[in-house]
């Protein structure tokens, strides 16, 4: 009577939540199983007690009764046992293998995730361990790249940028002391050719060296409105449809304004070349979970899935025009910044890079 009493006081002592995430512990599992187990015996004790009013049991029947007790009581015991030993062991030597074979089978196997228990839970936390391995070691390869990159990046720019000046200045000394059409039309080639290299240049070796930001709290939505001001006749040239869906609740961020804003700028300019004319490029900003997420989205042609992987490599591009630069300089900005630049994608269908930087006055 008491046992019945005692389940219903748990019951309504803990919230309904609560309750249904203890249902799959292996804990309330093992508790009711065996509170199931010493009820059998004593389903039974009572069951020969109430026999037993209306036609007596002598010695030796009682007896074996006591003896069939201690049976039955083993003989569940055992069963239990047994069930739980299965039910605890199988999951955990799974869980054993797969990390035994790790390093072999290589970070793309997982562990299928068979119940809501403790051994589940270990298993997702595995399965996430893995993803979050594969991560950190595609990032650390990436930045590896990225320093070998730059190292590279600032040694040619630094042997390009001499004789570049003075091819410059040769051009310009041939304009100042001859004339003729020709002479004029050749010089002109080699003049903006030599400002184009320069400019390449300038953006190596902006890529190649380590700028430190220059935090302090700022406003995202008017920096995005000043970005998307600075670029509205671009997208008219371009026939693109400039939008905004500011969320005007959005705390102050600390950051380098002028980096943020180049960042901004380069994920515009990738928009317009990504849509065709009458395409829509959309900029929105959010908070979530203290994070202030700045996002550019467009309708173009998209990214495919096996270059998904390699756009946010230095000199990795699709397009005709550019150096494959811009992308690299902007997550490595957004790294700087503690935050980071995610995209999502789908050929055909259209980009979505999104900006994550923290929220409040935070102070690095």
């Amino acid at each position: 009577m008491f046992r019945p009493v005692g389940f219903l006081i748990l019951l309504f002592s803990i919230k309904p939540g609560e309750f249904l995430r203890t249902g799959g512990s292996i804990l309330y599992r093992a508790l009711s199983a065996f509170s199931l187990l010493a009820a059998v015996p004593l389903l039974v004790f009572g069951t020969v007690l109430f026999y037993e009013i209306f036609s007596p049991i002598d010695i030796e029947g009682r007896r074996f009764l006591v003896f069939a007790l201690l049976l039955v009581t083993f003989a569940s015991a055992l069963i239990f046992g047994f069930g739980l030993i299965i039910r605890l062991i199988h999951p955990i030597l799974e869980l054993k293998d797969s990390v035994s074979t790790l390093v072999e089978s290589g970070l793309d196997k997982t562990i299928e995730v068979k119940s809501n228990d403790e051994i589940g839970e270990l298993s997702g936390a595995f399965n996430e361990m893995i993803v979050n391995l594969r991560q950190a070691i595609d990032e650390q390869e990436r930045l590896c790249r990225l320093a070998c990159t730059g190292e590279l990046a600032a040694t040619l720019a630094h042997e390009i940028k001499n004789p570049l000046h003075a091819i410059g200045g040769a051009a310009s000394y041939i304009r100042k002391n001859y004339t003729g059409s020709l002479i004029e039309e050749f010089v002109k080639v080699i003049s903006d050719e030599a400002v184009r290299i320069n400019k390449l240049t300038s953006t190596l070796l902006n890529f190649a060296r380590p700028v430190q930001p220059e935090p302090a709290p700022n406003d995202m939505n008017r920096l995005v409105e000043e970005t998307l001001a600075l670029l509205t006749q671009e997208s008219r040239d371009h026939g693109v449809i400039l939008e905004k869906h500011l969320f005007r609740e959005l705390p102050p961020v600390h950051c380098d304004y002028n980096q943020i804003k180049q960042v901004l700028i380069n994920l515009l300019i990738n928009a317009f070349d990504a849509v065709h004319e009458g395409g829509t490029v959309t900029v929105e900003t959010k908070s979530n979970n203290g994070n202030i997420l700045v996002s550019v989205e467009d309708n173009g042609r998209g990214i495919a899935e096996e270059n998904l992987k390699q756009i946010f490599n230095p000199f990795f591009t699709t397009k005709t025009r550019g150096t494959g630069l811009g992308l690299a300089i902007s997550k490595k900005i957004a790294k700087e910044h503690d935050g980071d630049l995610q995209v999502r994608s789908s050929a055909g269908k259209g980009s979505i890079f999104t900006l994550v930087l923290r929220g409040g006055n935070q102070n690095k």
